[in-house]
C-alpha cells in the first residue's frame, strides 16, 4: 500500500523504561522511487476499499528542487486543483466538503484549505468592517448636513431595505456570497444613501417653504420618483448583459445590483415618507 512505502504503517510498539516505539514498515526504496512501481501501489479509500493509484490519478515524472514543503513551520503535502471554466472554485469545494469531511485521518495531521477558500473568509471578514465603517461615515456625514440624529436615523433605517434586494438577487440568481457580492452590497449601500439624502432634501424644502406635512412628502416622493427610476433603470439596463456575459465572476455583483436596486428604489419611495410621517406627526421627534 501506499502509506506503508511512503510514510510507514505502525505495527506494533516495543516499550524501553517508560516510553513506547512505534514499529513501522517501510517499502523498499526502489519501490517508491519509479513512476511505474508506484502506479501500482495502492490506496484506502474511506469505506476501506483499495484502489490503484493510476485508476484515479496521473503520474509523470518532472525534474523539480529537492525541498520539504513546510506551511506555518508544519510538513505539508499540498493538494492542488484547478475549476474547469464557467465554475467557481468555491462551487465546487461546496460539493466536495461533504467527502472530505469523512475523512479520517491519524492524530498529529490535520487537513486544512487555503487558497482560494482561505482568502474568501479573510475578505468576507474585512468587508464587513468595511460596511461597518462605511455606514458610520455615512450617518455622520448626514448628522452634520441634516444637524439632527433623528433626521439621520430615518435615513439609516432605510439603509437595510437595499439590503433585503441584495440577499434575495443572490437567492434567486443562485449565485454565491462572496467577495464580489459583499463589494456590491457596500456599492449599494452608498447609491441608496445617495437617493436617500435627495429624497430628503426635497421635503425638507417643501416643509421649509409651509407645506403641509404630508403634502410635503407627496410632493417630494413625486419629484423624485422620475429622475429616480431612470437613473436606476439605466444601470439595470446596463448591468443586465454583464450578468448575461460576464461569466460566474460577475453574476454575485449584477444580481445584487440589479435586484437590489429595483427593489430598494421602490421601498425607499414608500418607506421614507412614511418613517418620516411616524417620527414627525406622531412621535414628533422630528419637528
Amino acid at each position: 500500500m501506499a502509506q506503508a512505502s511512503f510514510t510507514g504503517l505502525k505495527v506494533t510498539e516495543l516499550r524501553e523504561g517508560d516510553r513506547l516505539i512505534p514499529v513501522l514498515i517501510h517499502g523498499r526504496i526502489e519501490d517508491r522511487s519509479e513512476a511505474e512501481k508506484i502506479r501500482g501501489l495502492y490506496v484506502q479509500t474511506p469505506d476501506g476499499k483499495s484502489v490503484p493509484f493510476e485508476s484515479f490519478s496521473t503520474l509523470k515524472v518532472q525534474p523539480e528542487f529537492v525541498t520539504i514543503p513546510h506551511y506555518n513551520q508544519l510538513r505539508t503535502v499540498t493538494v492542488k486543483a484547478y475549476a474547469p471554466f464557467g465554475e467557481l472554485p468555491s462551487q465546487i469545494l461546496d460539493r466536495a466538503r461533504a467527502g472530505l469531511a469523512k475523512i479520517k485521518l491519524d492524530p498529529g495531521y490535520e487537513l486544512k484549505f487555503a487558497g482560494e477558500d482561505k482568502e474568501l473568509r479573510e475578505n468576507k471578514a474585512e468587508m464587513g468592517t468595511v460596511m461597518l465603517i462605511s455606514l458610520a461615515l455615512i450617518a455622520l456625514t448626514m448628522v452634520l448636513q441634516f444637524s439632527s440624529v433623528i433626521k439621520s436615523v430615518v435615513v439609516m433605517l432605510t439603509v437595510p431595505l437595499g439590503l433585503i434586494g441584495a440577499v434575495l438577487g443572490l437567492f434567486v440568481t443562485h449565485s454565491p456570497l462572496g467577495f464580489m457580492a459583499l463589494l456590491a452590497m457596500v456599492s449599494l449601500a452608498g447609491i441608496m444613501v445617495s437617493h436617500i439624502i435627495v429624497l430628503s432634501d426635497f421635503i425638507e424644502e417643501a416643509r421649509a417653504k409651509g407645506l403641509p406635512l404630508e403634502q410635503a412628502l407627496v410632493q417630494a416622493g413625486l419629484a423624485r420618483l422620475r429622475p429616480v427610476m431612470v437613473t436606476v433603470l439605466a444601470t439595470v439596463g446596463g448591468l443586465i448583459p454583464l450578468f448575461l456575459t460576464g461569466g460566474a465572476l460577475w453574476h454575485p455583483l449584477t444580481a445584487v445590483h440589479i435586484v437590489g436596486l429595483l427593489l430598494a428604489t421602490v421601498l425607499t419611495l414608500v418607506m421614507l415618507p412614511t418613517l418620516y410621517y411616524v417620527f414627525c406627526a406622531k412621535l414628533k421627534f422630528i419637528k
